[in-house]
């Protein structure tokens, strides 16, 4: 199973846990949140199909730095489904 978390635009009331700007990667162009209530958990074959067929985007990998902040925002952030969190050893 692979962890998806959405990255959304940032609004006053998001989920702050983790918060990315331009810079942390070339896709986040303006002030964002990882959205982590809406994480999923995917089998890989279907992000393979889903990148095959066009519904998914191929994005380069982030930074070390980066992706830390996400994994560690799993645990930290409120909004986290308790699934996800299990999952994760929460």
């Amino acid at each position: 199973m692979n962890l998806l978390v959405p990255v959304c635009t940032f609004y006053d009331g998001c989920d702050t846990t983790c918060e990315l700007d331009q810079g942390d990667h070339d896709f986040i162009q303006h002030l964002s949140y990882v959205f982590y209530a809406k994480s999923l958990l995917v089998e890989a074959d279907r992000i393979r199909k889903g990148l095959n067929s066009s519904i998914l985007l191929r994005q380069p990998n982030i930074g070390e730095e980066v992706f830390s902040r996400v994994e560690g925002g799993v645990c930290l952030s409120p909004d986290t489904p308790l699934k996800i969190k299990q999952y994760f050893g929460c």
